[in-house]
């Protein structure tokens, strides 16, 4: 099915955090392939993102430009002073400035701002000023939770019915490099004690005043940002109801769930091949609960014959990074492969005979579920809001309870024995929503929008 085309040629600019390659995550695949269906619909299609961030003395900001795919990109990088960081990611005048000066030479019909995460006040200010019509997906829990998944360090989430800036300010230290020692190298049983020990200190000498005016102050710019914007743009049901809780009016928000790039010849099936191949294809990160189905798997599989390929961007934290390799250095059945090309999805979803998606937190989609349906791999998944609504559970996947280790092992080690679950799994997947569906009921409010 062709690109559905309607109205007149428009001007559109996406921001968002990052854009392949640099990095692959959900957002930056939606932006990608946003990018690329308005293009080929006809319209001149430009993208914003920063390529990194990095601290320094004296706040900076670079911009270059290339052209990826066919798609015209400005990467900014960020350099920020430790003073000045909590606020310049989310309301930074370099940012600001950088997005003004391409936007006047863009001058869009539209500006679509994906996840707003590091860009925030800075991108929909810059627009606003030149009385550009402002979009925004919201694809994570960022506008508010500066963590954006709505987890603690420790693993347990957050309370969402309520904002309480106490309670995110104590959150929020704990990402600190003092609390991350304790967890990594303090026994379990006397943890509690430095932590709280820890907090103590944060709050005697006045830094915890400090970040809580600073979270009220982050929580106050960026729901008035919400408030403002032309068009809310919800991919999931659960996220809607969380920013209702929050004080987001229902009739501000525009549900779109997410689509996928079809295929030319629909799958019948898969075949399930011997040994059974399972994958992992998203960031290596702790709150994707990539441990969680390393440890799993290594119970499941120690008299099955599997294999386990994790595919994604290696973690930013360190700690955690060197804890997966440490998990899988010792077992040649599982192997790391580092990121992946966007181009690359289909090659590697062909070679699984399952994916698992082990999140601990509240996933808003995630693309890779909607992929491997599309190319009728059965998905076994955390049982959380988002992937509970499209996994029929015995159908087209498997749920299993959110960070249960020994569960998942016995979903694994139940299909090792029988492959033919897998099979029947894969014939029973139905067809998944198409990028042409969801990209048509964004291009309609283009045009609303703009007028055109």
């Amino acid at each position: 099915m062709g690109i559905p085309r309607g109205g007149g040629e428009m001007k559109i600019v996406i921001g968002v955090h990052h854009f392949p390659p640099d990095r692959i995550g959900g957002a930056e695949l939606r932006a990608h392939d946003m990018a690329i269906w308005l293009k080929q619909a006809g319209h001149d299609v430009r993208v914003i993102s920063i390529a990194k961030v990095e601290y320094s003395k004296v706040p900076d900001i670079q911009v270059v430009e290339d052209i990826y795919q066919g798609i015209h990109v400005h990467r900014l990088t960020l350099k920020l002073s430790s003073s000045d960081k909590f606020i310049f990611l989310y309301d930074n005048p370099l940012v600001k400035n950088a997005i003004s000066t391409i936007l006047l030479d863009a001058r869009p019909d539209i500006f679509h701002l994906i996840s707003g995460y590091l860009m925030g006040a800075s991108a929909f200010d810059a627009a606003k000023s030149q009385g550009i019509p402002v979009v925004i997906t919201l694809t994570d829990f960022w506008f508010i939770c500066p963590r954006i998944n709505m987890l603690r360090p420790d693993g347990t989430a957050s309370r969402k019915d309520r904002f309480n800036s106490v309670e995110c300010a104590r959150c929020l230290v704990q990402d600190k490099r003092r609390f991350r020692w304790c967890r990594t190298f303090i026994p379990i049983e006397i943890q509690a004690f430095f932590t709280n020990l820890n907090l103590h200190l944060f709050r005697i000498r006045g830094d915890e005043a400090a970040l809580i005016e600073e979270l009220q102050n982050r929580n106050t710019t960026l729901l008035s940002i919400l408030e403002s914007a032309d068009t809310l743009i919800f991919p999931s049901r659960h996220l809607m109801d969380v920013f209702q809780m929050r004080g987001l009016k229902r009739e501000r928000m525009t549900f779109i769930p997410h689509g996928i790039q079809g295929v030319e010849r629909p799958y019948s099936g898969h075949i399930v091949n011997n040994p059974i191949r399972i994958g992992y294809l998203g960031q290596i990160e702790s709150h994707k609960g990539v441990h969680v189905l390393i440890e799993a798997f290594s119970h499941a599989a120690r008299h099955k014959d599997m294999r386990l390929s994790l595919y994604g961007p290696y973690s930013s934290n360190q700690e955690y990074q060197q804890k997966i390799v440490n998990m899988v250095k010792d077992d040649p059945r599982i192997q790391l492969h580092g990121a992946y090309d966007v181009n690359q999805v289909m090659q590697i979803l062909s070679e699984m005979d399952l994916v698992v998606i082990p999140s601990l937190w509240n996933e808003i989609g995630p693309l890779v579920l909607y992929e491997a349906l599309r190319s009728k791999v059965p998905v076994i998944a955390s049982n959380i809001p988002n992937m509970s609504y499209e996994i029929e559970h015995g159908k087209n996947g498997l749920l299993f309870e959110t960070g249960n280790i020994y569960e998942l092992a016995k979903i694994l080690a139940d299909l090792g024995d029988h492959p033919q679950k897998i099979t029947l799994m894969s014939q029973q997947i139905m067809p998944v929503r198409t990028l042409n569906e969801e990209m048509s009921a964004i291009q309609d409010i283009y045009h609303q929008l703009s007028g055109k």
